[in-house]
């Protein structure tokens, strides 16, 4: 990086405009800085790029030489000082750009070569541009005479995919000596400004006249422009059939709905490229990485199919527009049975608290001699929240407190106790649950997932998690992975590994004799967005990203890709409905009920026990008093 000195033509102009008290720079001068200069603007820093062997003089306009001074102490600066041939620039300057907007600002000296050196320097712009997405680029020209020959620069600039590109041209300063001062005297005329506009095939070419909009926004209509669109057949978010010689035949999805949403709001027109599969990078490479290189190559302007992150490398973020959803990669498993057991661990766990409950009250009862009226029937009633009506009088301290220790409790756990007790089971058999990799791994069940995604999910394992490397080593990559959950529901000997999205409409599909044949274990790999892919450099990317924001902010993204998508369904009889169950809460209630109404019957019988032998007892020990004072 090379610092800009104070070269004798600026303190002139400073001179000028201090010591006289008048204000000499130029309008367009005035207008373009405060531009540069705005805090609103969308770059966050300048690159500046020269031409001349003295890098501290890159030109010899005062008023250049001010304005770039000027831009050094408002925003970083990266400085660049190019001597053709180019074929030894110093790469760090391309390591060391982030990923921030930038403004470029490229200045064209008359003792430079005009013929190549132009296109050379929009090649580097460019590159340097690949990993921002809002860039903006100025050129300005010092020319003895005006030319207004920029047509052929403007359109080699659109073939490297510059858009933003704004020309200045301006007459070289003559500087005259007044004294002790050099004033410039032949750069009096305005400058002329020319851009490009691609989607009409115009060269615009105005002389500045304040105001001006140094960079229209010509993405605001394309007016019909044709980009390259990538669509791939990926269930249930695109359904793209093909004709034998590969060219489109329909496709529909809510993949294909987003796409053509974006085409409207930028009047563009879609052309749909055939199978993607017939281009040699990725038919010979059918990767992540052949994807990346179609994309790099210029072939495919968008990959309308929504995608993850292939890996953990930063250079993904080229490609990726703005985030369209979220989702996570899941274990979609066979649903298999196995013996169940008719008392649940919350079930066992509300059984043991009552009987240790009363079990306490009890011996608590015998060793303080409680008031006997007070029954381990009414402790279970008190504990399970059953209102009852006891005569208190005759007892003691110790056994309130005891109650009403009996009374928190009740009030904490009696709903926990009921929820237990309604998971008591009524069926002979039960689902198989997969809840760890290591239960999924000792399923048996072969993992089948997407070839683009293997890397991701089994790239980076740690050498002592086995159940993880037993699932890599078993694991089958498809490029139709759509059909992975039909082949489990019927030999339920594979395992899904696909997005949930995905799953949740294969369970709908899945349903046989009323019942679903596959379901989600609850074993996820990883959760992460999932974006278009957009050739590396496009311009049309900060707009496209600004049309998704706005479809997520009014909620069509999410209406789109939760009722867009058709249900496939597969039948197994002409008469069977294909609606899925309305569930098994009246079985649930059922149980509930059968339960509660025989423990209330059973309680009941033993209280009446109980108590008729408590009676039978009293009536005993009266006829025994009677019998032994008569």
């Amino acid at each position: 990086m090379v610092n800009l000195d104070f070269p004798f033509q600026y303190l002139i102009i400073l001179m000028c405009t201090k010591l006289m008290g008048i204000n000499c720079e130029p309008e367009w001068f005035q207008d373009l800085f405060r531009y540069i200069g705005n805090k609103d603007a969308s770059h966050r820093e300048v690159i500046i790029i020269t031409s001349r062997k003295a890098p501290n003089r890159p030109v010899d306009n005062p008023w250049v030489i001010r304005l770039l001074q000027r831009t050094t102490q408002i925003y970083p600066i990266i400085r660049i000082n190019l001597n053709p041939p180019f074929d030894n620039h110093d790469e760090s300057h391309f390591l060391s750009i982030d990923a921030t907007a930038a403004l470029f600002i490229f200045v064209h000296d008359i003792l430079t070569e005009r013929s190549i050196y132009p296109e050379k320097v929009i090649d580097i712009m460019k590159r340097l541009s690949l990993n921002k997405k809002h860039v903006r680029y100025l050129a300005i020209f010092l020319s003895l005479e005006l030319t207004n020959n920029f047509d052929k620069l403007l359109k080699y600039s659109w073939s490297q995919q510059v858009m933003d590109f704004t020309i200045i041209e301006m007459i070289h300063c003559i500087n005259r000596t007044e004294g002790l001062l050099k004033i410039c005297t032949s750069n009096e005329e305005s400058p002329v400004i020319h851009y490009y506009n691609p989607f009409l095939n115009e060269t615009v070419t105005r002389t500045y006249q304040a105001p001006f909009d140094w960079f229209p926004d010509v993405l605001q209509n394309m007016h019909g422009y044709p980009l390259k669109i990538g669509v791939v057949n990926r269930p249930p978010f695109s359904y793209v059939e093909w004709h034998k010689n590969l060219t489109l035949k329909s496709m529909n999805g809510p993949d294909i709905k987003l796409i053509r949403a974006v085409a409207e709001r930028m009047n563009f027109s879609l052309d749909i490229l055939p199978r993607l599969i017939t281009y040699s990078e990725l038919y010979n490479e059918r990767t992540p990485q052949g994807l990346f290189n179609l994309m790099a190559s210029g072939k495919v302007d968008i990959y309308a199919a929504v995608t993850p992150h292939f890996s953990e490398n930063i250079s993904e973020s080229l490609f990726r527009s703005e985030k369209i959803l979220r989702d996570e990669l899941c274990a979609l498993v066979p649903i298999t049975k196995t013996v169940a057991i008719p008392l649940s661990k919350d079930a066992i766990e509300a059984m043991v608290v009552i009987i240790g409950v009363v079990l306490i009250y009890v011996a608590s009862s015998w060793f303080l001699h409680f008031y006997q009226s007070w029954d381990f029937f009414r402790t279970i009633r008190v504990l399970l929240g059953i209102p009852i009506n006891v005569n208190n009088s005759h007892w003691s301290l110790t056994q309130r407190i005891v109650v009403q220790v009996l009374m928190i409790v009740s009030l904490f756990f009696s709903a926990n106790i009921y929820g237990g007790l309604t998971k008591v089971s009524i069926d002979l058999d039960t689902e198989v649950q997969i809840k760890t990799f290591q239960e999924l791994d000792e399923s048996g069940l072969i993992p089948i997932i997407n070839p683009f995604f293997f890397n991701k999910t089994f790239g980076n394992i740690d050498p002592d998690d086995k159940p993880m490397l037993n699932l890599k080593k078993k694991a089958i990559t498809s490029i139709a992975p759509w059909r992975c959950p039909i082949e489990a529901g019927k030999y339920f000997n594979v395992t899904c590994l696909i997005g949930k999205r995905e799953g949740e409409l294969f369970i709908k599909s899945s349903y046989l004799n009323g019942k679903p044949t596959i379901k989600f274990a609850e074993t996820c790999f990883w959760l992460d967005s999932y974006v278009f892919l957009i050739r590396p450099g496009s311009p049309y990317r900060r707009r496209m990203d600004n049309i998704l924001t706005l479809f997520q902010e009014v909620g069509l993204r999410e209406k789109w890709y939760r009722d867009g998508p058709k249900m496939m369904t597969r039948k197994t009889s002409d008469d069977e409905s294909l609606d899925p169950p309305k569930g098994v809460l009246s079985e649930h209630l059922t149980a509930v009920s059968v339960f509660g109404c025989v423990t209330a019957t059973a309680i009941f019988f033993c209280e009446i026990i109980w108590h008729r032998r408590a009676y039978l007892r009293i009536l005993m020990r009266k006829y025994l008093r009677w019998w032994t004072k008569t």
